[in-house]
């Protein structure tokens, strides 16, 4: 049973503003990756200016860098990228989280016990 079932993951993406060179290539990134961020149930936002700052103080991250962080449904920071993270990448960090490993052992078992293949 997942002790946080409500709580998504997140992958917060900071930058010191909206028009960031950095930040518009990381929307370019994760923009074909819809179904693997729905299959983790992980969710992207991305966090400039004012709007920011709670987020910023919250996570230590200072408003003039560019940042992303994978945050578990935990609501711990599992994972601090200083650069631009690819979906590949991304996802492999996520699938070698305990709790994302057992979700994908129990999603295997649900398919075999109705009789579907892997």
């Amino acid at each position: 049973m997942d002790p946080f079932p409500e709580k998504p993951r997140r992958l917060l993406v900071f930058a010191p503003a909206a028009e960031d060179a950095r930040l518009l290539r990381q929307r370019e990134l994760l923009s074909g990756a819809a179904e693997g961020l729905s299959d983790r149930d992980l969710r992207v936002e991305y966090l400039t200016g004012d709007r920011a700052a709670p987020a910023r103080r919250e996570y230590g991250v200072a408003a003039d860098v560019f940042a992303a962080l994978l945050v578990g449904r935990d609501g711990g920071v599992k994972r601090r990228y200083p650069e631009l993270v690819a979906s590949d990448e991304l996802f492999g960090h996520v699938d070698e989280m305990p709790l994302r490993r057992r979700e994908m052992r129990e999603a295997e078992e649900g398919r075999e016990g109705r009789g579907e293949g892997p």
